[in-house]
């Protein structure tokens, strides 16, 4: 049942979008990474979870990055109260990257810069 709210908010937020000019920032954000990842959006429910996770946990609040690297694109979400340590970087179909090795973890820190932002859950 769960699911079947959560592709109905995605399908509701694909009908509402406007792509020239869309001010909802989860919109855009669940939008650009669909189209980073070339997937289709309702795939990407594991993303707009996260999102609004981070929307309403004190704890989860931070940043959604997106970007390409030599093992394929990472979203990385990091939570302002944690270095990128801490940061749980996944693949385009929502599998938590495990065990890095450290030229990973490298260009996962590289990654994290303000032109990779896909979404900043302190914006309202």
């Amino acid at each position: 049942m769960k699911n079947v709210a959560l592709y109905c908010l995605l399908l509701l937020l694909i009908a509402c979008s406007d792509s020239t000019n869309n001010s909802d920032p989860v919109a855009a954000a669940m939008e650009r990474a669909a189209r980073e990842c070339e997937l289709p959006i309702a795939s990407m429910g594991w993303l707009l979870t996260r999102i609004q996770e981070s929307r309403v946990d004190p704890q989860s609040k931070g940043y959604f990055y997106s970007f390409n690297t030599s093992f394929g694109r990472v979203i990385v979400h990091q939570p302002l109260i944690m270095s990128c340590l801490g940061c749980g970087a996944y693949t385009c179909e929502g599998v938590l990257i495990g065990e890095r090795t450290s030229s990973e973890r490298e260009e996962i820190i590289a990654g994290i810069q303000p032109s990779n932002i896909l979404y900043d859950s302190f914006t309202p």
